[in-house]
């Protein structure tokens, strides 16, 4: 059972660090598996789902239930959050709390682990509630905000007008078709939250997810003395097991006491796995927003630079083997012509010269290089 326990945590991890850590665009066998789980398996899914239950529930299954759910902004997933976090906490006040005190656990926990509670609540509500950087239309307030950060003329140019809020684009701010305004350093939409992450409400978003990781840590790790005081108090150490259909009578071992927990403490048991399960999810995408302050970019700024980079790496593959070409072509070789798929693609002429796609060549390494290094890199305070 713990073996089972453990290769399920595991597999859940993998899934979220796959998720959330690895980059598609990128090689390796990780991007692979990222790519057939988000792209090829639900198109196959779809593909198979239209032959078999029909175009209409196929359509509800892929596309209008998962749009509504993750791509609109409705409170499904804040109720679903008040009920783990609201009914969690219930069944550790009516499961867990007998138990306190014990030899291992001590009273004043059941304190501080309400106290902790309410402060995740609070840290939530504010995350829900404060404005996330609502661009205003005013002339002032718009003006302040396209101040605000330099436009570094790769991910961000100047005189971008949003084509549905009809105003400029600041640098690093993205418009939200789910909240339908534009947002400063716009970051993510959370359906958590239903709302965006961004200027004014990262920090809350942050401690939201800081908080919550600390109280599921604390939960697991009181769970566990708990049932030390269990198996203290009912000497399990020593007991004797019976089956209750064969009779036969089994020492007590640590397999037998891990069985019996789980058979009367079942609650426990389940809230203790979704503690750690939580806990682990929590620090890794805690850990992956703290490398993006690291390196001084947002979510959003991370996908673009992601899918820049890929697109800069492809046109330069192109201009180099078209340049290897030209030289050999020179060299009295065979004739070399792009298609004109290629050339509208890297918005390329077919009359470049050799000269030209040298210069072509050294813009798209130095746009790369630019792209390794983000203008909006600032100390760790000021990018809360």
């Amino acid at each position: 059972m713990i073996v089972e326990s453990g290769i399920y945590v595991l597999i859940i991890v993998s899934t979220i660090y796959l998720f959330v850590c690895v980059d598609g665009n990128g090689g390796g066998p990780m991007a692979t598996i990222k790519r057939f789980l988000w792209i090829t398996l639900p198109e196959t899914g779809k593909r198979i789902g239209t032959r078999v239950c029909g175009e209409r529930i196929t359509k509800f299954l892929f596309e209008k239930a998962p749009n509504y759910l993750c791509y609109s902004a409705n409170p499904i997933v804040q109720f679903l959050y008040c009920a783990l976090a609201g009914g969690g906490f219930y069944c550790y006040v009516v499961y867990g709390f007998p138990h306190m005190p014990g030899p291992y656990i001590d009273g004043y926990h059941k304190i501080i682990g309400s106290i902790l509670m309410f402060v995740c609540y609070y840290t939530y509500y504010k995350a829900c509630t404060v404005n996330p950087g609502r661009i205003p239309t005013d002339r002032a307030g718009h003006l302040k905000c396209v101040k605000r950060f330099k436009f570094d003329e790769i991910l961000f140019t100047k005189k971008q007008q949003c084509r549905t809020c009809e105003v400029e684009k600041p640098a690093r701010s993205k418009h939200c078709s789910m909240c339908g305004f534009c947002v400063e350093k716009y970051d993510h939409h959370c359906v958590w939250i239903n709302q965006c992450v961004g200027l004014y409400n990262y920090r809350w978003f942050l401690a939201f997810l800081w908080l919550h990781s600390i109280l599921c840590g604390y939960g697991a790790i009181a769970a566990f003395c708990i049932f030390c005081n269990i198996i203290h108090k009912e000497e399990l150490l020593t007991a004797t097991f019976v089956n209750n259909v064969t009779g036969e009578r089994f020492a007590a071992d640590w397999n037998m006491i891990f069985r019996y927990l789980l058979q009367t403490q079942q609650v426990m048991f389940g809230l203790s796995v979704l503690c750690v399960v939580i806990c682990i999810m929590l620090q890794i995408f805690i850990m992956y927003h703290l490398y993006l302050i690291r390196l001084g970019v947002t979510t959003n700024e991370s996908i673009k630079i992601s899918n820049v980079k890929h697109m800069l790496h492809r046109a330069l593959s192109f201009m180099e083997e078209w340049k290897e070409k030209k030289e050999a072509e020179a060299k009295g070789g065979k004739a070399f012509k792009p298609s004109a798929e290629c050339l509208e693609r890297y918005l390329a002429k077919a009359d470049y010269s050799l000269k030209t796609i040298g210069q072509k060549i050294k813009a798209y390494k130095q746009e790369i290089e630019e792209l390794n290094t983000s203008p909006y890199k600032v100390p760790f305070v000021r990018a809360l």
